[in-house]
Order: C-alpha cells, then sequence, then structure tokens
C-alpha cells in the first residue's frame, strides 16, 4: 500500500484517485487470486495421499474387584439418646 501511495503521488492531481483505486484493485485481487491458488494445492496435496489406515482394534479394558473386609463405625440413635451396650448379635 504504501508503494502504491508513493506511486500515485508522483502523479498530476487530477488522477492521483484514480490511479491509488486501481493500485488498492489490483493488490486485492492478487492476494485473493494467491489465497486461492494456496487452498487449491493444499486441497490437491491432500487428495493425493493414501487414506490412513484405520487404528488397530483395542480390547476393552476389563476390571476385577474385590472385597476381603468392610470396618464400619455405626451410631445408634433412639430419639435424642444414644442407645449403648449393642453387641454383634444386636445388629
Amino acid at each position: 500500500m504504501i508503494f502504491i501511495s508513493i506511486l500515485s503521488g508522483r502523479l498530476p492531481r487530477a488522477s492521483q484517485g484514480k490511479a491509488r483505486r486501481l493500485g488498492l484493485g489490483l493488490a486485492m485481487i492478487m492476494r485473493v487470486a494467491l489465497v486461492a491458488a494456496a487452498a487449491i494445492g493444499i486441497a490437491a496435496s491432500q487428495s493425493t495421499q493414501p487414506p490412513a489406515s484405520p487404528p488397530p482394534q483395542k480390547q476393552a479394558p476389563s476390571f476385577r474387584a474385590g472385597v476381603d473386609l468392610v470396618s464400619l463405625n455405626v451410631t445408634v440413635s433412639e430419639g435424642p439418646r444414644y442407645v449403648t451396650d449393642l453387641t454383634a448379635d444386636d445388629l
């Protein structure tokens, strides 16, 4: 853009605006063409690559669990009072 401004500044005043618009328009068209060419090149390079092979089938994980001992602390209450003197046979 600076280059276009410098070159159009050397022209007579009457044609500076027209030259500036023409230069900016051509620069925009060239940039769009460059992006389009890059997109076409990327698309062409991806279409020539062989398809990726599917990942190997993984075996589903299996889980094994076991419990040997469970220890619980239990508080028994009857209304607002705690029940004491309980044995394992009471539970």
